[in-house]
Parts: C-alpha cells; sequence; structure tokens
C-alpha cells in the first residue's frame, strides 16, 4: 500500500557482533563493530525507531527527500526510482514530529531530532556531520 510505513525498532548488527561471545561478520566492508564497554556510551544507539530490522547507518549516507516515505515506492511497473544512499534512510523517519526514540549502550533512552542521527555514534568509524532536513 503505497503511503504506509512498516515501523519497528531497528537493532545495530554491527553492535551485538561485539558481544565477547559473538564471533564478528566476515563482510569487512560493513563499519566497525563497537564493543560493549564503547566509550561515548550515552551516543551509541542499540535500537531506535526504524523502517527495517537492522540497519547499519554510515556518515556518507543521505538525507532523504521525503521524511514521511524516504524509500521509494515500487508497484512493480516502470522504471525504479532511486532512493537515499546508504541505510541512515531506515532511520530517518518523521515518526515523532521529525525525531526518532533510541536506546542507547548506557540504558538510557531519548527522543533524537533527525538531523542529530548524524551526530551519534553509530559504528567505530562514524564521523559525525551537519545535515540539513528538507522541509
Amino acid at each position: 500500500m503505497q503511503g504506509c510505513i512498516r515501523h519497528t525498532a531497528g537493532v545495530m548488527p554491527r553492535l551485538l557482533a561485539a558481544t565477547p561471545d559473538a564471533t564478528p561478520p566476515s563482510d569487512t566492508s560493513l563499519p566497525g563493530a563497537l564493543p560493549p564497554n564503547a566509550r561515548q556510551s550515552t551516543i551509541v544507539p542499540v535500537f531506535a525507531d526504524c523502517m527495517l530490522e537492522a540497519g547499519m547507518p554510515r556518515n556518507s549516507d543521505d538525507v532523504p527527500a521525503n521524511l514521511i516515505n524516504p524509500l521509494p515506492f515500487r508497484n512493480g511497473t516502470g522504471p525504479i526510482t532511486p532512493g537515499p544512499k546508504g541505510s541512515m534512510a531506515y532511520f530517518c523517519i518523521d515518526r515523532h514530529h521529525k525525531a526518532v526514540n533510541a536506546v542507547f549502550l548506557d540504558g538510557h533512552a531519548a527522543r533524537v531530532p533527525l538531523e542529530e542521527l548524524w551526530q551519534l555514534k553509530w559504528n567505530e568509524d562514524f564521523q559525525p556531520r551537519q545535515v540539513v532536513l528538507p522541509r
């Protein structure tokens, strides 16, 4: 159904792979995992409002042009409309008045304005940057 987004809480799989009894994924193209005792644990998201069950944002991910339906709808006919690059679009959804809820590694939960998603520590390699949201 066009215009309908399935919302869930997305988990950061690379964070889970960093637990002592887990084997890290072998795909080295994915951003680096953060250990459970990571520095800056107040800005390391563990769960957040998301369109899918998991996502691995990178600081180079695009800001979606549409915050209600950030991924293009495809009805099976016609050309595929390109969407934003990267998985930050799974989290950058207008869920709570241009914000999402997130739970952080230190255990606290908070409302995160969408433009601040690029300020969080999604993985060890993530470099914060300023973004401008569409109106």
